[in-house]
C-alpha cells in the first residue's frame, strides 16, 4: 500500500534525471555522461533493492524482474562506457557483448 505510486514517482524520477544528463550542459562531454548514465543506473538498482516495492506473493517476482532489468541496464551502461573510455578493440566489445547476453 505504502508503495502505490511507485511507477509514477520514481520510475519518472529515472527517466527525467535520464532527460536531464542528455539534454542539457550537466556534463558537456560525452565521456562524461557516460559515466552519470552509469552512476545513474546503479543509484536505482539501489533504490530498488533498498525499498523492494511490488508485491510479495509468489516468492518476490516481481521485485526480482525488476531487479534483473535494472542489472541489464546498468551492465549495458558499463559496458558501454568501458569499451568507449577504453577505446577498446572490437573482440573486447564481442567479449562484453557476450557476458551481457549470458
Amino acid at each position: 500500500p505504502g508503495f502505490r505510486l511507485w511507477e509514477v514517482q520514481v520510475k519518472k524520477i529515472d527517466l527525467f534525471i535520464t532527460s536531464v544528463i542528455t539534454y542539457t550542459s550537466i556534463a558537456s562531454e560525452d565521456h562524461a555522461k557516460l559515466i552519470l548514465y552509469a552512476m545513474q543506473s546503479w543509484m536505482f538498482i539501489m533504490v530498488q533493492i533498498t525499498f523492494s516495492p511490488y508485491d510479495n506473493r509468489q516468492i518476490n517476482l516481481l521485485d526480482r524482474v525488476e531487479c534483473l532489468g535494472l542489472y541489464v541496464r546498468a551492465l549495458l551502461y558499463n559496458g558501454v562506457a568501458l569499451c568507449l573510455l577504453l577505446e577498446s578493440g572490437k573482440w573486447f566489445g564481442y567479449t562484453l557483448a557476450a557476458l551481457v547476453v549470458i
